[in-house]
């Protein structure tokens, strides 16, 4: 589909992408794309909005669909639908905010993104996937790394989805059953701050574009198609 961006997760970059009908962009960070001025998700969406055509379609994944939610709130961007894979409104477990931007860079110094791409891989349930998987994060560099998880970390969406209902922008939400980052709550938590917002929920885990491809992409499109 034409005009539609898609946004990966943190430490994978555009290439992990598979078979989309849409442009994938490199996170600042990722790929060949310089870091952000600053580890946060409005900083990003700052590097980003240049390259968003005009009415076009936003998907994305864990911190892609952060910075895609940033994005969206944008009035100048004019965006005319959003698509969040598995990507909560904050992350909710404890200490996160207070303690994960302090322990993010130490944690990505002592073991490297090769060790955190081994340490995270279990969670994508295929092998084949999971050697992809752990392919693209040890190509991360440490710092850039280290920014995408601090910005996760300190992200809260709630104002931003509220100024994206007040839009009338289309949202589908994408969540994984078991994933670790998203819970039941969090299609409720987001319908509260955007009645408009759409759910659908895949017997799987966080890693959706990986587990679940076909679905996940079939998903989209009836949703795009519906708001075209």
């Amino acid at each position: 589909m034409t005009g539609t961006i898609y946004l990966h997760g943190a430490g994978l970059n555009a290439q992990s992408w598979e078979d989309i009908p849409g442009h994938p962009l490199n996170l600042p960070g990722h790929g060949d794309r310089p870091r952000a001025a600053r580890p946060r998700v409005a900083a990003m969406a700052d590097a980003l909005a240049p390259e968003i055509p005009a009415n076009a379609a936003l998907v994305g994944h864990s911190l892609g669909g952060m910075v895609a939610m940033d994005l969206a709130a944008r009035p100048s961007l004019n965006i005319r639908a959003l698509v969040l894979v598995d990507t909560p409104l904050t992350i909710r477990a404890l200490g996160v905010k207070t303690l994960g931007p302090k322990l993010a860079p130490w944690i990505v110094r002592a073991l490297g993104p090769r060790t955190i791409g081994k340490l995270v891989s279990y969670r994508v349930e295929t092998v084949a996937k999971r050697r992809e998987f752990q392919h693209w994060i040890a190509a991360n560099d440490p710092a850039s790394l280290s920014d995408a998880m601090v910005a996760a970390a300190l992200f809260d969406g709630e104002d931003l989805m509220h100024r994206i209902s007040g839009a009338k922008i289309p949202v589908l939400a994408i969540f994984g059953k078991t994933s670790f980052l998203t819970r039941p709550p969090s299609c409720a938590d987001m319908k509260a701050a955007c009645p408009q917002l759409d759910c659908v929920t895949f017997d799987t885990g966080h890693m959706i574009p990986q587990d679940r491809p076909v679905e996940m992409q079939v998903a989209i499109n009836r949703f795009l198609e519906s708001h075209s």
